[in-house]
């Protein structure tokens, strides 16, 4: 049988070595000495093997941390800015203004949308409701309208009172309007609120 010979080489030990003889036993990391160096390389990986793994890492996900934080803080902005609240007294008016603009335009339609059908009206120029309203529309004229000084009173959740001047200029069936002070009630009936009551009283 062949004989093998076997060249054992004892493990190099590091711990207690000063620098300079770590040079030295690597060839002082020249290239000449690949053996070392693959040496050497391979002892720090053993020692560390996640250390240029988290290199790479550490450097790829710095940008993308960096945008994560910029949007949380955005979003923490955004909530904690200034926020919006309904004014029920503010939505009133804008129904009772929608309704002079819907008159004013003879819109049949949207006076139905926000009219109640037991709507009652005492004007000036008589009493009436909303088919009456309708049937005369074309003897109505309204220029110019305002709602000055408004105030709302709820008699409950879904019932509001709104009390207002108004300069209306125009007329109705000739008859020139005059300024006045205006009441309407509006009732909130499934989500939608309809005038189911309009009245005026001369100012003088």
């Amino acid at each position: 049988m062949r004989s093998v010979s076997r060249l054992v080489v004892p493990p190099v030990r590091f711990r207690n070595w000063p620098i300079g003889n770590r040079q030295s036993a690597f060839g002082n990391g020249n290239i000449d000495n690949p053996v070392a160096c693959t040496y050497k390389a391979s002892v720090v990986t053993a020692q560390n093997p996640t250390l240029e793994r988290n290199h790479i890492v550490k450097k790829n996900y710095v940008p993308l941390i960096a945008i994560a934080l910029l949007a949380v803080a955005n979003l923490a902005i955004a909530q904690t800015g200034p926020k919006t609240k309904s004014n029920p007294d503010q939505m009133i008016v804008e129904k009772s203004r929608a309704t002079w603009e819907a008159y004013k335009n003879r819109n049949v339609a949207e006076m139905k949308a926000l009219t109640g059908e037991d709507y009652a009206s005492n004007s000036l120029t008589g009493a009436s409701d909303l088919k009456q309203d309708i049937a005369t529309i074309d003897k109505l004229t309204i220029e110019h309208y305002s709602i000055d000084d408004p105030k709302v009173s709820w008699v409950t959740k879904d019932v509001a009172i709104l009390r207002y001047k108004c300069d209306l200029k125009g007329s109705y069936n000739g008859k020139p309007f005059a300024p006045v002070f205006a009441t309407e009630v509006w009732v909130n009936r499934g989500g939608k609120w309809q005038i189911v009551s309009y009245q005026e009283t001369p100012v003088s």
